[in-house]
């Protein structure tokens, strides 16, 4: 395909895969998780720390310190 012909990329919404971090259009590179990541953004990113959706982030045992299943108050066993 030469450069110039065709529909813009954003045209076409199964090509219309933007960057996750600065919405641009540039060269995405697919980054651990699933994420697509410009080159700008991936290179910055790998030597940091790898890129990990915010599911992922957080651990399930905080969401459990604050479900309803848990009780209210804790109260100290009756043991002698």
């Amino acid at each position: 395909m030469t450069r110039g012909t065709g529909p813009a990329p954003h045209a076409d919404p199964r090509r219309a895969r933007r960057c996750r971090t600065c919405r641009g259009w540039g060269t995405l590179i697919a980054a651990p998780g699933g994420l697509a990541l410009c080159r700008g953004c991936q290179i910055p990113r790998q030597r940091s720390a790898p890129a990990v959706p915010y599911a992922q982030e957080t651990p399930p045992r905080r969401a459990a310190r604050y479900s309803a299943a848990a009780p209210a108050v804790r109260r100290p066993s009756a043991a002698p």
